[in-house]
């Protein structure tokens, strides 16, 4: 017998929140199938919040708080046994005076397990076809020049496919674009082609707005540097009302300088080194690198990029945004947000160390003045401006109901997409910026982060005129053609690398080779079976049905590739690619039942199954390339207008007797790549 006694609440060190001692494992040699703990929380204290596979049973052994799981808070008191199923993410508060004592007991539970990971899978299903609409915002691009194919592979086609296959999963996606209306670099390309700032930002929109809709990116809102938008003021209110609650303050501290020029250097009039990773191309307090914010007195040997002269550092009063005192609400958005591991990392690293203060205002001519007396040369820096182009673009979406009424009624889910330099901006201080200004808007469900996508192995550079623009290749093959390549390579986890001939390879290879191979082999075996109509399945050999449920296993891959919370462009595309060749291999092995007569009706379920598994395809690739997959669907007697079609589950037959000879027209063509691909460069 061991007998542990547990009279009064556990002595918590200094500084700790928490005191544990384990009541069996590891005495006397025991090793029983569950962990056992008495854990003490000091008063105004919780609990690490943690979810693990294991289920747990709490007992609250004296004093009373709250129990916390993913978003439910219960209260609980002395005596109260709480169960806690896996994956939960789950935390005891004490709100007590005085200690809180209480007993956790944990086992591997298998099948709870298995159980509760389907049932939480099914919920996030279900998410997408909930009434409340979602918001779709990837990062505004900069009008200072046209995008060029690496933008393209990072979150705008990116948003567009999220946005067509939450439709197809019923829900109401919008997605929300426009261009940064206060960036240095228009500023530079200004005065560098002696325009005005709005002159250079309206010009380039127009070529950026040309090549979106050359990819067949659509956004449902569009908030464009002029326009007639609530952008300005907007943006005006949230300085103001940050200012007078006390989460912005002034600060004076260095800035660069540039003696020869006259002026102030913010942004990219300036650039150093990094201080965190020690890149020498860092500009203002962003570096693309490693993307770790930097205060303007913190770039090391910064220099003007106008004039190329070292700069001086001078003291300049302006406002400050502190981060720390924002710490819970970070904190609590980022346990809740969906984020790939490296964007986990990222966030956690960031929230590990001290958080900074954040410069809010800057010299400028351009941008959206503060205001404030004394200040009247300083604007907003654009990156603080991220929630109000949010909030802008919401109020165009909402029309008259405005984005206050909007978003209190609709309680709107959002989904970020940036590229890694952007991480910071996006994963720090827009959530503070927007979480402080307002409790009315919900902070993002998930965030979809890729990394560079780079050209011949290098970074794309438009100001090294190393680049291939968006709309050139799409007029060297097709929206569909460049979209399915850019899903298929697009950078998620990893730097990844675009090459003309690699392109054209993909073409010819997967979608002229294989998937219109595929379609044009099985109209000939459709006609030389009979009329040119789709058969009715007859009985079901082995591989007919493990081929059906092959076609079952990649709808629901490619459908969970979809979904915002695990999004990935190139799980989707790849299992597309997959099911395609899956279905060559058995048409070609099944189409020797079309020459023999006694085996006519295991050819009618083999080209039926082939019919289901192309209208599965349509259905699936709608999303990434939906030029094809509406003409696939009509080729097979769905006439259902693209915007009213939903997902199919389990994947639906084509009905017998449609006539499916359009099976037979050319889908795709080899791309242009040659005299025209190397002038693109």
């Amino acid at each position: 017998m061991l007998i542990r006694r547990i009279v009064d609440p556990l002595e918590v060190p200094e500084g700790a929140p928490t005191a544990s001692v384990p009541l069996v494992e590891g005495s006397e040699g025991l090793t029983p199938p569950f962990s056992a703990r008495v854990v003490t929380v000091r008063p105004g204290s919780s609990t690490r919040p943690h979810d693990h596979a294991e289920s747990e049973i709490w007992l609250v052994l004296d004093g009373h708080g709250e129990v916390v799981e993913d978003n439910r808070v219960e209260p609980v008191a002395t005596g109260d046994a709480i169960f806690l199923p896996p994956l939960g993410r789950h935390a005891l508060r004490n709100t007590g005076a005085d200690p809180l004592l209480f007993l956790t007991t944990f086992w591997e539970d298998a099948e709870t397990f298995e159980a509760e990971l389907l049932r939480r899978a099914a919920s996030h299903r279900d998410a997408a076809n909930a009434e409340r609409p979602v918001l779709l915002l990837p990062s505004f691009p900069t009008p200072n020049g046209d995008l060029h194919v690496g933008h393209l592979a990072g979150p705008y086609v990116a948003a567009d496919v999220c946005r067509r296959a939450l439709l197809l999963a019923g829900a109401s996606p919008a997605l929300l674009l426009g261009t940064i209306g206060h960036q240095s670099q228009v500023a530079v390309r200004a005065e560098r082609l002696r325009i005005s700032f709005y002159e250079a930002a309206e010009e380039c929109t127009s070529e950026i707005v040309a090549t979106l809709a050359a990819a067949a990116i659509e956004p449902d809102v569009f908030v464009r540097p002029t326009a007639g938008s609530a952008y300005p003021e907007i943006a005006a209110d949230v300085f103001r009302t940050l200012r007078a609650n006390g989460t912005v303050v002034p600060r004076t501290r260095d800035v660069s300088f540039c003696p020869a020029c006259d002026r102030y250097l913010f942004e990219a009039f300036v650039a150093g080194t990094c201080p965190h990773c020690g890149a020498e191309d860092a500009t203002g307090t962003e570096c693309e690198r490693c993307a770790l914010h930097h205060d303007d007195s913190e770039l090391l040997a910064p220099r003007c990029t106008t004039c190329g002269a070292p700069a001086e550092r001078r003291p300049l009063e302006r406002f400050y945004l502190p981060l720390e005192p924002l710490r819970p609400l970070l904190e609590a958005f980022a346990a809740e947000a969906a984020t790939s591991p490296r964007l986990r990392a990222f966030v956690r690293g960031v929230l590990d160390a001290e958080l900074p203060e954040i410069a809010v205002s800057y010299v400028s001519h351009a941008g959206i003045p503060l205001g404030v007396p004394g200040f009247e040369r300083q604007r907003l820096y654009s990156s603080f401006e991220l929630a109000a182009r949010f909030l802008a673009a919401v109020d165009e979406l909402a029309g008259e109901r405005g984005w206050r009424d909007f978003v209190r009624a609709e309680r709107p889910r959002t989904v970020l997409f940036f590229g890694h330099d952007n991480a910071y901006l996006r994963a720090i201080i827009f959530p503070a910026v927007l979480g402080a200004y307002s409790s009315d808007v919900p902070l993002p469900d998930a965030l979809a982060m890729n990394e560079f996508y780079l050209l011949d192995g290098s970074k794309f550079s438009t100001g090294r005129d190393h680049a291939v623009w968006g709309r050139e290749l799409v007029e060297m093959a097709s929206a569909d053609a460049v979209r399915l390549y850019l899903a298929l390579t697009a950078p998620e986890g990893e730097q990844t690398n675009f090459t003309l001939e690699d392109f054209a390879d993909t073409v010819e290879r997967e979608l002229v080779g294989e998937w219109q191979g595929w379609l044009h082999e099985l109209a000939e075996r459709v006609a030389s079976f009979g009329d040119g109509t789709a058969p009715e399945p007859g009985p079901w050999s082995d591989e007919a049905k493990r081929f059906y449920g092959e076609v079952g296993r990649v709808a629901a891959a490619v459908r969970a590739a979809y979904d915002p919370r695990s999004f990935s462009t190139r799980e989707a595309a790849r299992e597309l690619l997959g099911l395609v060749r899956t279905a060559r291999r058995f048409g070609t092995a099944t189409g020797h039942f079309v020459d023999v007569a006694s085996l006519a009706d295991h050819a009618r379920t083999s080209l039926a199954l082939e019919l289901l598994a192309a209208r599965a395809l349509g259905m699936l690739a709608t999303p990434i390339v939906p030029d094809f997959a509406d003409r696939l669907l009509r080729a097979l007697g769905d006439s259902t207008p693209p915007d009213e079609r939903r997902f199919e589950e389990p994947p639906a037959w084509v009905p017998p007797g449609t006539d499916v000879g359009g099976l037979a027209d050319d889908w795709f063509e080899p791309t242009s790549v040659g005299a025209e691909a190397a002038g693109a460069r």
